[in-house]
């Protein structure tokens, strides 16, 4: 049941610009530059976090059976844990970083399949010349051109690319001289 009536006073005006800052703040810097990457990022929401516990105890605070809602929302809480940390998979932007400077030559072009995904390996490789974001065929073509050869960091799949518009344009007019798979990120080298 919503109660407006408590807004009025000042430490609820306070707990609700607390708990929505980093959250509304976020979505709106992404949907005016969609290519930056600030709602893809958990951490910048985690502000917010000691507002919403605080509304939320204060909330369950006012329920009769409170008790028995605590032990629902514990137990609700501790079953996905067994998913989180079975399936730990941080994708390895380090070491594909890592990888880059020990294998790509000098001025190699690099395609990277999410726009976004540029972040991330810029954080741990510094080699960033002829290093592209690229989402389909067409930006392919715009950003790279047609080169002799280049290595594609292929990551999140499912977001990047899902139709396989870029990953089969690519497997369609190069050959695949190299794999090598990280955790959530493949790389693979092209050739004429």
């Amino acid at each position: 049941k919503l109660d407006f009536s408590r807004l009025k006073e000042e430490k609820y005006i306070f707990l609700l610009m607390w708990f929505l800052a980093p959250v509304v703040i976020p979505i709106i810097l992404t949907i005016i530059f969609p290519k930056s990457p600030v709602f893809g990022f958990v951490q910048y929401t985690l502000f917010g976090l000691p507002a919403y516990i605080i509304i939320l105890s204060n909330g369950l605070l006012k329920i009769k059976k409170y008790l028995a809602v605590l032990v629902i929302l514990a137990v609700l809480s501790i079953l996905p844990l067994n998913s989180l940390y079975s399936n730990a998979g941080k994708q390895e932007w380090r070491e594909v970083g890592k990888y880059l400077n020990e294998n790509r030559e000098d001025a190699e072009f690099v395609a990277v399949n999410k726009d976004n995904h540029v972040f991330p390996l810029n954080y741990y490789y510094k080699q960033m010349q002829n290093v592209e974001g690229v989402k389909n065929p067409e930006e392919f073509r715009s950003k790279i051109g047609n080169p002799n050869k280049f290595i594609l960091v292929y990551s999140s799949e499912t977001f990047g690319d899902p139709k396989g518009e870029l990953k089969n344009y690519l497997d369609a007019n190069y050959r695949i001289t190299k794999k090598v798979e990280f955790t959530g990120i493949k790389v693979f080298h092209y050739s004429r």
